[in-house]
């Protein structure tokens, strides 16, 4: 199945109202065995009320961008042949395929 809503903002409600089109649509916690989302910090709270029984889980991609994105890339050398700009995003690079 395949659903998707445009919303204004990701809060508790518009979750409880997605989750509950889902619900209306035959999703319940036996057809469902994981759900993994991006942080969405409303997420949590209609899944307790609409799936309390289901794992859920941070998406490891957005977890380790997150990571990776707050990293300090001046402790990783810097290529001195490339502009300083492109130097640095090689160094991020290399980070984050290291993370």
């Amino acid at each position: 199945m395949v659903y998707w809503k445009s919303a204004a903002q990701e809060d508790a409600e518009t979750w409880h109202a997605f989750l509950g089109a889902l619900s209306s649509k035959g999703i319940t916690e036996e057809t469902t065995q994981w759900v993994i989302s991006d942080g969405t910090k409303g997420l949590p709270t209609a899944l307790e009320r609409h799936l309390p029984c289901v794992p859920h889980q941070r998406c490891l991609f957005h977890k380790s961008k997150n990571i990776a994105d707050h990293g300090r890339y001046t402790e990783v050398a810097l290529d001195p042949t490339r502009p300083p700009a492109e130097a640095v995003r090689r160094a991020k690079q290399a980070r984050k395929k290291a993370i």
